[in-house]
């Protein structure tokens, strides 16, 4: 999250950025913008309270020297041309709505929703940037197959923003753990057709048997929907 705080000077930043950040009285006396994320359970917002939060400032401009009597010889930097930077790690769980009539071929848009108060809707603009994905793309069922960060809306801005993820299901364990042991299983009770009037009671236990397989195949697979 990065912003300008043009109601701050900064003193003596260094290039730095590792040697520009603020202390902890310092951070409570700076604006922080606080953003919703609006389809979580309880519309969590951006905080600082009890996560693990790194803030610095980047110096982007020149410095105006302090007055002849300061003795220190302070470079001043104005907040409206040296932004502000905040990362944040944490964990939240986001709704999801999932689309399955298409299922296993289907493809699911899942997003994060992030919006500001109202309050701040004269003052304060949220604007998209760059989106990196630094964990693996490959998941259990999935396949992340693109991210990125853009408007709610856009016609409408004041509806903020979307991290917007595309997961792709993936066949292959569809393939191998539903497709194939069911046709195995109908091949089987196909070949039992083929048996002697002798091997009735035969016939029918491999039938009986191959129904109960495919019932529990396919509650398993009711199960891993969500």
């Amino acid at each position: 999250l990065e912003w300008f705080e043009n109601r701050v000077n900064y003193n003596n930043l260094k290039q730095n950025e590792a040697l520009n950040t603020p202390s902890v009285n310092e951070l409570e006396n700076l604006w922080i913008p606080y953003i919703i994320f609006q389809n979580t359970d309880n519309n969590e917002a951006v905080t600082i309270d009890g996560v693990r939060s790194t803030v610095f400032i980047t110096r982007e401009s020149g410095f105006k020297r302090s007055s002849i009597k300061n003795a220190e010889e302070t470079e001043i930097f104005e907040g409206a041309e040296n932004k502000l930077t905040m990362s944040q790690t944490y964990s939240k769980k986001f709704h999801c709505t999932y689309l399955l009539q298409f299922f296993p071929f289907d493809t699911q848009v899942c997003y994060a929703h992030m919006k500001l108060e109202k309050f701040y809707y004269a003052t304060t603009q949220l604007v998209p940037d760059m989106m990196s994905m630094e964990t693996d793309t490959e998941l259990p069922q999935y396949f992340i197959r693109s991210w990125n960060l853009k408007y709610m809306t856009s016609g409408n801005i004041s509806h903020g923003l979307k991290m917007e993820i595309t997961f792709k299901r993936r066949l292959t364990n569809e393939l191998l753990t539903t497709f194939l042991p069911s046709f195995l299983l109908l091949g089987i009770t196909y070949a039992t057709t083929f048996f002697k009037r002798l091997f009735f009671e035969a016939a029918l236990v491999v039938n009986l048997t191959v129904m109960l397989v495919i019932t529990t195949l396919f509650i398993s697979v009711m199960e891993k929907l969500p």
